[in-house]
């Protein structure tokens, strides 16, 4: 079988190596962010909007787009697929979350978050990181060669293209990358991740269902178990929480009686 994509646009990065008429690659993944109608995939191995430098700050040109369709493109769908090795940084976890909450309260948004985990083999090594980096809509697919990384966009160099439904065989194109996105979200080695709100804190559920092995979960869950941690500090003081074991709080001794 012979296939024929047209490529409709040609991106790149860092933004200093490209000419004016030259499309930038922050621009190309706003244009398929902002053109999405119905639902807006992401497949990347990692996601973290923090520029890394002596002083590192937050970057929010990809943010920022994800937030803007889920607060104002109504009935949107997002799903994100990240890969949760041992390099991920807890950042990550910290921003997907903060996507997600956008949509707790709203019946007209939808961000789901899954971790895509890596499988054991002979051996006992594990391998099988989801290295794939592109994004599709209902009506255009973006392919990249960068992680979704503030450091990645803004000091390395990279190409990519974006392909949309302008005839027959792209439509067919990008349907492909929609079956192929939802085979792996729908894998047995995907993590779901969801927030739940409950009147004394957030609380992190996470779906065990599809984990094979154990000690993969257990690598996960100390990494998290960190940031729960931290935020279960919040609720010290609340009336419906005994207070901790380590508690500063003096203890009053009582002299024994007399005699």
């Amino acid at each position: 079988m012979k296939v024929i994509i047209t490529i409709s646009s040609q991106k790149g990065s860092p933004d200093v190596f490209f000419p004016k008429e030259r499309m930038k690659d922050i621009e190309a993944i706003f244009r398929v962010i902002q053109e999405a109608n119905t639902f807006i995939y992401i497949s990347v191995p990692n996601y973290l909007p923090i520029l890394k430098r002596t002083q590192p700050k937050y970057w929010a040109q990809i943010d920022n787009m994800l937030r803007e369709a889920l607060i104002l493109k109504k009935n949107i769908k997002v799903c994100m697929l990240v890969s949760c090795w041992e390099q991920t940084d807890p950042l990550t976890f910290n921003f997907l979350w903060s996507l997600q909450s956008l949509c707790m309260d709203s019946i007209n948004c939808s961000l789901e978050a899954k971790f895509f985990i890596q499988r054991e083999q002979s051996g006992k090594r594990l391998y099988g990181i989801n290295r794939n980096r592109y994004m599709v809509t209902d009506n255009s697919v973006y392919l990249g060669n960068f992680d979704w990384v503030a450091n990645e966009f803004v000091f390395n160099a990279g190409v990519g293209i974006v392909i949309n439904q302008q005839n027959k065989m792209n439509s067919t194109v990008v349907e492909m990358m929609k079956a192929v996105f939802e085979r792996d979200w729908n894998s047995q080695y995907t993590l779901l991740v969801t927030l739940v709100a409950n009147p004394v804190n957030t609380l992190l559920v996470y779906d065990r269902k599809t984990l094979l092995d154990q000690r993969i979960f257990a690598k996960i869950w100390s990494t998290l178990i960190i940031m729960v941690k931290e935020l279960c500090l919040l609720t010290i003081g609340h009336p419906d929480i005994p207070p901790p074991r380590n508690s500063a709080t003096p203890v009053t001794k009582t002299a024994p009686p007399p005699g």
